[in-house]
């Protein structure tokens, strides 16, 4: 039997009430959609009704009423006004002469609720549309409103009935089929033991009402499958649980679970040889009585770790100098970490805390640093002995290449020398001759002293070339390209070789200006050296000078038409001692130097390529 009580007992969290409140608000909103149209579909329809008998007023009226005005019959225009005034709906009407004086007006204004028109009266005179006035008719809605009102109470009483009758009857049937059924199942639920979960569910249904495999039938057969594997899984889970601790207990680092207090709850065999602590001792204490690790380098207690994981939230570790004190044995050095157990709602219930044993590793570690020191020292021993052997082979270098700028010192004084020569003995001639006077003496003079300063700055830019710079400096980088080449000068004019030179003199970068300068005048040796040993009379020197705007980089490249190095050698040609030429001439230095000098000093890269024939040595800083 339908018990009515239980039917419309209130149960907001119930779904018997949303089922309900989410029909009536359906129901209703679908009502008052359906409504609102047919009322909308009713009022447009009687509009057009309106609009159209007075659209009609135009062919059936017009005519006589422009007739009557055009012979000025008022009693015609007053039938005529009568007739239009009778049809539904017509509020008021209004005759103008041509002049704009109201001739006739019937029936009383109303300025809401209306639908005017204007209609403009002409007469055909001989052939000719002649204005006689104008027509105003005003139809009220007033009638079209009260019938709208009138459908809207009909509407809304019959439809708010059917809606609470439908809504009752599915309710019903709700409850009927469905509801009573889902109270059954959770009454079952919420009084089911742990030890009843053998026992099925079974719901007492009217066969009537029950169709096989129905949503319902369906709930209790996944609610009993539900229940099947939820026994399996309790098994699983303990057989799962006896290997864990079978696990735990067999793993070889030391384990301590504690709550989150820090009484320790378990610890595995491993903990209770490293800690010297037997399980049933430990239980219940505090952890840093078992656990009394300290700060091998401080001798300070470490902080509770499981204080600081709870505090946290999350898995803390430390590892270094932590030792552990052991209650019967010599003391260990221990690595360890904390993480927290937490249930589904995040909290932390115990904490396991995880350590190991690593006094071998430590004393490992230590020898190897001991180790590493001692290599530390050798290799630095031995650094500082390849540098000493780079600044002796730089110095070597230098005084080797003494020669070949004593050559270059050569090829510079003898023209200024020859001009001296010349000057010189052009004095006996011009006393010979009788030409020696005042102005001439002091021309002569004059030549000879320009000569000697070029000479004297000669041995300033090649003395100065040699000078040891102690500190780093900014420096002009296209002066220092043209010291090293004005130090070849000499040579390069005397052989016709031709350096074509493209540098943007603004750019700088810090350094040793004359080690740079060196570098420079090294490569260019190296070129000059190749056109000798080839026989070129028509060399080719261009040195190039620009900033890259892609990596930021300072590029100097110095190419020359020599020929190329073959592919077998080219990797050789910054080998110290390595050299092509003869070697009683040529230290196989130079190159070398170069290398130490750009990647050791200024940190940067020097290379060599085969470009069509040319030879490019390549420095980017």
């Amino acid at each position: 039997m339908l018990n009515i009580k239980s039917l419309f007992r209130v149960n907001r969290k119930g779904i018997g009430y949303l089922f309900a409140v989410y029909i009536l608000m359906f129901s209703s909103v679908f009502t008052l959609v359906g409504t609102v149209m047919q009322l909308a579909l009713d009022y447009f329809q009687s509009v057009n009704l309106i609009e159209t008998r007075i659209s009609q007023i135009e062919t059936s009226y017009l005519p006589s009423l422009s007739y009557s005005l055009w012979v000025n019959s008022v009693k015609d225009l007053e039938i005529n006004m009568e007739g239009i005034k009778n049809l539904p709906d017509m509020q008021y009407l209004e005759i103008k002469s041509d002049e704009g004086k109201v001739l006739l007006a019937v029936g009383r204004p109303q300025e809401k609720h209306i639908i005017s028109h204007n209609f403009k009266i002409e007469y055909l005179h001989r052939g000719k549309q002649v204005y006689v006035g104008q027509l105003l008719v005003v139809a009220t809605l007033d009638r079209v409103y009260q019938s709208l009102k009138e459908k809207i109470v009909v509407i809304l009483v019959t439809q708010t009935v059917k809606t609470f009758l439908v809504s009752f009857f599915i309710i019903f049937l709700f409850h009927k089929l469905v509801g009573r059924y889902l109270k059954d199942i959770s009454a079952f639920i919420a009084n089911l033991k742990t030890n009843e979960w053998q026992k099925p569910l079974k719901l007492i249904r009217n066969k009537h009402f029950v169709t096989k495999d129905d949503e319902l039938e369906q709930l209790v057969s996944t609610f009993n499958d539900l229940r099947m594997r939820t026994l399996i899984s309790k098994k699983q889970l303990e057989q799962e649980k006896e290997r864990i601790q079978v696990t735990l207990m067999s793993i070889g680092d030391g384990v301590i679970i504690t709550n989150i207090d820090s009484h320790i709850e378990l610890l595995n065999p491993v903990a209770e040889q490293l800690t010297g602590w037997p399980l049933k001792e430990a239980v219940g204490r505090y952890l840093s009585e078992v656990f009394n690790a300290v700060n091998e380098d401080t001798s300070a207690p470490v902080i509770n770790p499981v204080e600081q994981c709870v505090a946290q939230g999350k898995s803390i570790g430390a590892d270094g100098n932590i030792s552990l004190l052991k209650s019967h044995v010599k003391d260990i050095y221990i690595e360890y970490s904390v993480a927290p157990i937490k249930n589904k709602k995040g909290e932390i219930k115990r904490v396991v805390l995880v350590f190991r044993d690593i006094t071998q590793r430590k004393q490992m570690a230590d020898e190897i640093k001991t180790i590493n020191l001692n290599l530390q020292k050798r290799v630095d021993e031995e650094v500082s002995k390849n540098r000493t052997k780079d600044q002796l082979m730089f110095e070597q270098s230098k005084y080797i290449s003494m020669n070949e700028l004593l050559m270059n010192i050569s090829h510079h004084w003898r023209q200024p020398l020859c001009a001296i020569g010349v000057s010189i003995q052009d004095i006996k001639d011009a006393y010979l001759h009788g030409d020696l006077d005042e102005l001439y003496i002091t021309n002569n003079v004059n030549n000879s002293m320009s000569e000697l300063v070029k000479l004297s700055e000669t041995i300033d830019n090649f003395r100065n070339f040699y000078i040891q710079e102690e500190e780093q400096l900014e420096f002009n980088i296209a002066d220092e390209i043209n010291k090293a080449e004005s130090l070849l000068s000499g040579y390069v004019r005397d052989k016709g070789i031709v350096i074509d030179k493209e540098l943007d003199e603004s750019l700088t970068i810090q350094g040793f200006p004359n080690e740079f300068a060196h570098v420079i005048l090294n490569i260019l040796t190296n070129a000059k050296d190749k056109f000798e040993e080839r026989k070129i009379t028509a060399g080719i020197i261009k040195v190039k000078l620009n900033k890259d705007s892609t990596t930021g980089k300072v590029i100097i490249s110095v190419s020359d038409n020599g020929g190329e190095i073959p592919n077998d050698i080219i990797n050789k040609v910054f080998d110290p001692y390595f050299t092509t030429g003869d070697i009683t001439l040529r230290t196989g230095m130079g190159l070398y130097m170069a290398k130490v000098i750009v990647e050791q000093n200024m940190k940067g890269t020097i290379s060599v390529r085969n470009i069509d024939g040319w030879c490019e040595f390549r420095i980017e800083i």
